[in-house]
């Protein structure tokens, strides 16, 4: 199936699973919205993120989010060094080129994040979407916990389809990783060893 093909149906998943709540960013309006207490606007937008999370009318997206590159589970000084890097994927059965990922390190919360890297546009004639991986001080792979990578459904070079998919979702859920990671697991394809430490972890995790 070419990637045309992928993309207008991610487009048409696109309109039927968030444009309901949003347009253009801005919230769907149907009629004179009485003035809410904070209790009350909190709890309707948890109630939208859950919504978002637990909806099982995407199953064409998460499909292509496991057909995305694994996360290396050690970075190479080099993509320090050039900002790039080519890694063989057995998998794939070619190399990706991973390139630094300054925007991962701008959503909240990621606080032993210390790189983040992310596949370039065009990986694979079967998905329009970018994996994302995360590193600790010592290059090591953040596994899971709010500081993890997360997967694009959409590369960030579609801008449009983007936000629908990605970033109109974190808005949703205001930085709420444990929903978030429901529909964009942190990758772990490579059985890299978990980190941080589950035991150690009730700051970074909670």
């Amino acid at each position: 199936m070419s990637t045309e093909i992928h993309f207008s149906t991610i487009t048409f998943l696109a309109v039927a699973t968030v444009s309901l709540l949003y347009i253009d960013g801005a919230p769907l309006q149907t009629k004179p919205q009485s003035k809410k207490t904070n209790s009350e606007s909190s709890e309707e937008i948890n109630d939208e993120c859950k919504n978002w999370a637990n909806c099982d009318d995407d199953k064409e997206i998460q499909a292509m989010l496991k057909k995305l590159p694994s996360c290396p589970c050690n970075l190479s000084s080099s993509l320090y060094i050039f900002g790039k890097l080519d890694i063989f994927d057995k998998a794939m059965g070619y190399n990706i080129t991973w390139v630094k990922e300054e925007d991962a390190l701008i959503y909240p919360n990621r606080s032993i994040a210390e790189m983040c890297i992310r596949t370039i546009d065009n990986i694979s004639p079967t998905t329009v979407g970018s994996q994302v991986c995360c590193y600790n001080s010592n290059s090591k792979l953040i596994t899971h916990g709010k500081s993890a990578g997360i997967p694009s459904a959409i590369h960030p070079e579609e801008k449009k389809e983007y936000k629908n998919f990605d970033t109109i979702p974190w808005l949703i859920c205001k930085g709420d990783w444990v929903q978030v990671h429901k529909k964009r697991p942190p990758n772990n394809g490579l059985s890299c060893p978990v980190y941080p430490l589950k035991a150690h972890t009730s700051t970074e995790m909670y």
